[in-house]
């Protein structure tokens, strides 16, 4: 499937659906996609970053350009790939000038102006300390990972791609779980270049100079083989 480079809406026809593939199953109305595969809002209304932080519920929402988004619990394969990414990377950062945090960790992208867009990666490696308070960290960190699945497809290939990339956040991975795959987007002269590794292949980040991560210690093998 193609990624959006130019969308801006988040309105799709029929012919949008049938690009994205089987591994996403979702009804469309009016152009709008309403069932579970998409985040559904918390409810009408515009909120910024001080709203979401003091909501007494306890279920934790993300935010896109003001709109409320709840969170879906991660499925235990989510969690096998995001511990095993985390052991990697982390190991390598040892004694360099970068941290790694993981979900739930705040990022707020446009904090120093709207402060309406608020996301909790799966996986992010941040180096400018300053931007960070003891609640979140306050604009593009260095890395983003997001390990997608079906209920939050879309919105990391399309609502969030545009938003790192409008916040200049350097590289971007989408790790797809049910293709055993990892999508880089890289951010070259104000664009994201992508850069498609599978499961036999070894990823070379731009920004972890001289990590490799071999993905068959990443991806876990079927059961039964």
């Amino acid at each position: 499937m193609p990624y959006p480079y130019d969308k801006k809406e988040r309105y799709f026809t029929y012919s949008d659906y049938l690009s994205w593939g089987d591994d996403i199953k979702c009804e469309l109305m009016d152009g709008v996609i309403v069932t579970d595969n998409y985040p559904m809002k918390r409810k009408e209304g515009k909120y910024k970053y001080h709203d979401l932080k003091y909501w007494d519920d306890e279920v934790r929402y993300e935010m896109i350009d003001g709109v409320a988004y709840a969170l879906h619990s991660p499925l235990p394969n989510h969690q096998d790939i995001a511990r095993e990414l985390t052991l990697i990377i982390g190991n390598y950062l040892k004694n360099k000038p970068y941290k790694l945090y993981y979900a739930p960790y705040c990022v707020r992208l446009n904090a120093d102006t709207k402060d309406d867009t608020v996301f909790y990666p799966d996986i992010v490696v941040i180096s400018d300390l300053s931007k960070q308070d003891k609640h979140s960290y306050k604009g593009a960190p260095a890395l983003v990972i997001e390990i997608t699945a079906p209920p939050t497809a879309l919105q990391d290939r399309y609502d969030k791609y545009e938003k790192y990339l409008e916040a200049k956040v350097p590289e971007y991975w989408i790790v797809e779980l049910e293709k055993k795959m990892i999508n880089m987007f890289v951010l070259e002269n104000g664009q994201y270049n992508q850069i498609t590794y599978r499961e036999n292949e070894k990823v070379k980040s731009t920004i972890l100079v001289d990590c490799v991560i071999d993905l068959k210690e990443v991806f876990p093998p079927e059961e039964g083989i």
